[in-house]
């Protein structure tokens, strides 16, 4: 059982520094030197084909675009908020484990800690997606 939750900790731990990254080089993207250069390499790339189509131009700019960088930031704030669920339960700090009231509180040396649970998301249609 031990090494059952060490692996799921280590897991979890993996999940976090992965989601830490791309948090990172999000806001490395969101940087507004970095979109401007971006969008600056998107029109030196810019080769319209016969029809005047130009998928890869297309691409850089939809990567780019405030949209799909705030569709990204809404992801990866979900993926963390499942990883800090995932940390409390594994490290025992859900009010089921902590065992004192609605709460979750619980002493842990000479500090008491109180956990509250997140509010409850609700599906948005514009997510185009369930919720």
């Amino acid at each position: 059982m031990a090494t059952i939750r060490l692996a799921h900790r280590r897991d979890i731990q993996r999940a976090r520094k992965i989601t830490n990254a791309l948090l990172d080089e999000l806001e490395q993207m969101a940087d507004a030197d970095t979109v401007a250069y971006l969008q600056e390499l998107g029109e030196m790339l810019r080769s319209p084909d016969d029809n005047g189509m130009d998928k890869l131009n297309d691409l850089c700019h939809k990567v780019i675009s405030l949209p799909e960088r705030s569709k990204t930031m809404k992801v990866l704030a979900e993926s963390l908020r499942i990883v800090v669920d995932m940390e409390r339960q594994a490290f025992g700090m859900n009010d089921k484990d902590a065992g004192k009231g609605p709460n979750g509180g619980g002493n842990v040396g000479h500090f008491e800690l109180h956990f509250v649970d997140a509010p409850a998301r609700e599906h948005d249609p514009r997510d185009g997606e369930g919720a």
